[in-house]
């Protein structure tokens, strides 16, 4: 018969492989688990900010609009009697666009005219008189205020017989007419578009770190994809001198030479403004910042948590945006799935060195 201490010499090895099958078992539940929780953590791309080379160059497309555009609005009312304006017409200032029906005005002038003349006479006469101490100073001075009464009521009426006459105001080409010969028109009344297209022009918005770079006389290099290989030259006329709030400065730009009979009014022209070249700066995708530009940040990976981080942004240079202070050269940049985390949260990289 087995002694004990045989018995249990004999199972030993039995119960040490079932422990470790035990412990084993354990340990795959252990990493499984973790595997799982890896897999319950968002998951985002990260990249590295680069440090490259750029130009700061910059080109913006504009809309090109006339030197001067003004909308003749008619001074007086009636019937259009005649109208010599049309579409197209090319017309100098003081040029008439149309005739109102003037015979009651002018009849009121002629009146007022006859008034006028004998008030005068009357007031010179009178001054003889005052000369010879004939008349009193009363005299003389109701005189000269019926002389001063009827030349008002004279000009009044002057002025309101030459509204009958509309003219242009500006010299340009007619761009459009509103109203028709025969039709009734009050004070205020639309008349016509007159364009100047001698002289074009391209109001755009410039970054505010151009606008410290570029002053009035630059010269511009303006392009159209109407005119492929072909460019223009442009002038700045003025940057103003207060930003919006995107701090952007509006910007007039003249264009010269052959560019006004190239090109016209409404047309879209982009503008080339040449800056220092080799300025070497980190940029970032500008998909990779949350918030706004004014006030951007962007998430780094820190040890397998998502750190959110303020940036100071500088220009944007296609789809990438400088960062003048912010981040480093070996910072994991999360450029994907950013939007939906929170700081200190914990990610999972699935893919590392490219945007998302």
């Amino acid at each position: 018969m087995l002694s004990l201490a045989h018995l249990a010499l004999t199972r030993l090895p039995g119960a040490l492989l079932l422990a470790a099958a035990l412990l084993l078992g354990g340990a795959c539940t252990q990493v499984k688990s973790n595997e799982k929780r890896a897999l319950d953590l968002p998951s985002v791309s990260v990249t590295q900010p680069s440090l490259r080379e750029v130009s700061d160059s910059f080109s913006v497309l504009g809309s090109i609009q006339a030197a001067s555009e003004v909308t003749v609005l008619s001074e007086s009312s009636g019937r259009i009697i005649e109208m010599p304006a049309k579409t197209g017409v090319t017309v100098t200032a003081g040029s008439p666009l149309l005739r109102l029906d003037k015979d009651l005005r002018e009849a009121a002038f002629i009146a007022a005219e006859a008034v006028y003349t004998k008030a005068a006479k009357d007031a010179e006469r009178v001054a003889a008189l005052h000369a010879e101490r004939l008349v009193s100073d009363a005299d003389i001075e109701a005189a000269r205020l019926g002389e001063a009464s009827a030349r008002a009521q004279y000009l009044v009426a002057k002025k309101e017989l030459e509204n009958t006459t509309i003219c242009s105001t500006i010299g340009g080409t007619i761009a459009d007419t509103y109203v028709s010969l025969g039709e009734q028109v009050g004070v205020g009344s639309r008349i016509a578009l007159i364009v100047d297209t001698s002289r074009l022009k391209v109001r755009v918005l410039m970054p505010e770190r151009s606008a410290v770079r570029h002053r009035a006389g630059d010269r511009v290099v303006v392009s159209s994809d109407l005119f492929p290989g072909r460019s223009f030259t442009g002038r700045i006329d003025w940057v103003s001198v207060r930003g919006d709030d995107t701090h952007s400065f509006l910007t007039e730009v003249t264009l010269l030479g052959d560019a006004a009979s190239a090109l016209r009014a409404g047309m879209s022209a982009r503008l080339l403004f040449n800056g220092h070249t080799g300025r070497k700066v980190i940029l970032i995708p500008r998909a990779a910042i949350v918030g706004s530009i004014r006030a951007p940040e962007v998430f780094v990976a820190v040890d397998g948590l998502a750190v959110r981080r303020k940036i100071v942004a500088g220009e944007e240079y296609g789809t990438d945006i400088e960062v003048l202070s912010g981040l480093a050269e070996t910072d994991k940049l999360v450029t994907g799935g950013q939007t939906l985390l929170s700081d200190q949260q914990a990610v999972r990289i699935v893919e590392a060195g490219g945007g998302a």
